[in-house]
């Protein structure tokens, strides 16, 4: 995860500098620069944080003679787990269009007929 989070902060970083150099300020840039890695420095917070414990006792559990009692095993798998129903709100802290469209589908607006017309963007 590690890896393609990097991966994917420097293909950010690199639209973000080609759009910087092909339009505005550079303080804009800068935002936006920001931005990308306080979105994904706090994704990839969330995600160590609910999946460090799991990894921790799958790699020390056979050096102490696979004795990680099975439901401390499965309550900290379940807590990786959890980081998927998290995602969503993580999300939507850091983009407004992802918050509007996550309140359309939870408040099932989506089924209307008038949906193909909505803007998720300010822009």
């Amino acid at each position: 995860m590690l890896g393609i989070y990097l991966k994917i902060y420097m293909v950010a970083q690199r639209q973000v500098r080609t759009i910087g150099l092909q339009n505005t300020s550079s303080s804009k840039v800068d935002k936006y620069q920001r931005k990308a890695t306080q979105t994904l420095a706090f994704i990839m917070g969330v995600f160590l944080s609910f999946w460090t414990p799991f990894f921790i006792l799958n790699i020390i559990n056979p050096f102490i003679g696979y004795s990680i009692p099975p439901t401390l095993f499965d309550s900290f798998g379940w807590l990786g787990y959890f980081n998927s129903t998290i995602n969503p709100f993580v999300y939507a802290i850091f983009y407004s269009w992802f918050r509007k469209a996550f309140q359309i589908i939870v408040s099932g607006h989506i089924f209307r007929s008038d949906m193909s017309d909505t803007k998720l963007s300010d822009t």
